[in-house]
């Protein structure tokens, strides 16, 4: 029988956009799909509004129950989760007010919803969500922390990173790969957040993921990889294999080519190595932006939005920056996005890495030898991939990447708010805000607003 997850909240909630990110998992029904007859009509057949929507809600329930090759659907709309005879599980999104009529009034055009009842409805809808044992989600901030917390209710579990033992990795081999079963397996001590890292004899490594969103990056990670690297003179990791879930590990995972080189966030740069990797990175920039972009993925959940407007972050970003005053200028900062917010890549998409960090660069004898990691690859705005130039360059380094690029202000403008959201939601979460990690994402927020 196929899994039905139900998702309700009024207008503004953030629902249906919410809904678009989810269908890169899971098959999306929304209710107003059926047609919405008007209100004379409904009252004419049903008797009264309600006595419609509790028939439409039934008629999309049976039909949802019959449909086959589905094993989870998400059935989304502003309906009473009461007028659902089954369902596996009821999420219920819910706003703060300014927030909702914000979204109405700016980002859809209908002033007509800015009500009283709107809210009235809002807090019936949370009411009987609470009541009938759901969840009720705050949709008020990034939609990528909605997200997730909504992917934790689907799927029944909690989005931490887990723990990958060695023995895990080796009866993997085993089991899927005998032929390279007597390689020796030895784990990489800086082998990235997503992923655990592991060296496979002397010329291959494993990657597995950590955890269900990081999974999602496998196959497409496989299928782009070559393509890219016909293209690029700087290194890119070359697929080798794919390995199946087995039943210590439940996803999907790889095995690469070694590359030669260690992890920028294992050494101390000197200046002029940073200059070096300044000028490579412009290089290996230019030539990605120059690939053909046709079977390029679009940005959304696989890659957290990367390559979108930074539009999508707003709301989580202005949060950041309220929590964050004294602690940073928040007003410089306000206003820093604000201006950001008002430009556009006006040129077409182009690729995107996606995840550029110092834990993606392989640096050998002073020079970028590899960039790995391309899990947040997509096409879309370069400026997500130029916050690098805050987080990881700095001094002349840093003016030789941004010289080199030759890309236009507004451009560099999203990267710094990109940069910017990105401090901010770090600093956020930290407790001590007096670590020396702390202390790291309040000078890439100073530095940023002081130029």
């Amino acid at each position: 029988m196929t899994k039905i997850i139900l998702i309700t909240g009024a207008s503004g909630s953030g629902k249906t956009t919410i809904s678009k990110y989810l269908a890169e998992k899971y098959k999306v029904f929304h209710f107003d799909e059926i047609g919405v007859p008007l209100s004379e009509e409904m009252i004419a057949e049903f008797g009264s509004l309600e006595g419609w929507q509790k028939w439409a809600t039934e008629r999309w329930i049976k039909k949802l129950l019959n449909l086959e090759g589905e094993e989870t659907v998400i059935f989304e709309g502003s309906f009473n989760p009461e007028f659902a005879s089954y369902y596996n599980k009821l999420i219920c999104f819910d706003t703060k007010k300014d927030i909702r009529e914000r979204r109405l009034l700016e980002c859809r055009c209908q002033s007509e919803l800015v009500t009283q009842d709107m809210e009235n409805f809002s807090n019936y809808l949370k009411e009987k969500t609470v009541k009938l044992g759901g969840t009720v989600i705050d949709s008020s901030g990034d939609i990528h922390d909605t997200v997730k917390a909504c992917l934790s209710v689907i799927e029944g579990s909690d989005s931490l990173r887990v723990d990958i033992p060695i023995e895990v990795v080796k009866n993997l081999v085993k089991a899927q790969f005998p032929k390279y079963a007597q390689l020796t397996i030895e784990m990489i001590e800086f082998s990235g957040w997503d992923n655990a890292t592991f060296r496979l004899g002397d010329d291959m490594i494993i990657r597995l993921p950590r955890g269900e969103a990081y999974a999602l990056k496998v196959f497409k990670e496989q299928a782009v990889l070559k393509e890219l690297g016909k293209h690029l003179s700087i290194a890119i990791p070359v697929p080798i294999a794919v390995g199946k879930p087995g039943k210590e590990y439940k996803w999907n995972w790889s095995i690469y080519r070694y590359l030669e080189g260690d992890s920028a966030n294992s050494l101390s740069l000197s200046d002029e190595t940073l200059e070096n990797i300044s000028l490579d990175l412009t290089k290996f920039l230019r030539e990605l932006h120059q690939i053909d972009t046709k079977n390029a993925p679009m940005p959304g959940l696989h890659n957290h939005w990367g390559g979108e407007h930074i539009s999508i972050y707003e709301c989580g970003a202005l949060k950041y920056f309220e929590q964050l005053r004294g602690i940073i200028d928040a007003d410089k900062a306000i206003l820093l996005w604000q201006k950001a917010v008002n430009t556009k890549w006006e040129k077409p998409l182009v690729w995107i890495h996606g995840d550029l960090s110092a834990g993606n660069f392989l640096i050998k004898d002073g020079k970028l030898s590899a960039v790995i990691d391309f899990g947040g690859c997509a096409c879309g705005d370069p400026a997500r991939d130029l916050t690098i130039a805050y987080s990881f360059f700095k001094g002349r380094s840093r003016k030789i990447f941004k010289q080199e690029l030759k890309l236009d202000e507004g451009t560099w403008l999203r990267a710094k708010a990109w940069a910017l959201w990105k401090a901010a939601f770090e600093l956020t979460n930290m407790d001590n805000k007096y670590q020396e990690k702390a202390k790291e994402q309040i000078r890439i927020c100073t530095e940023i607003l002081a130029e």
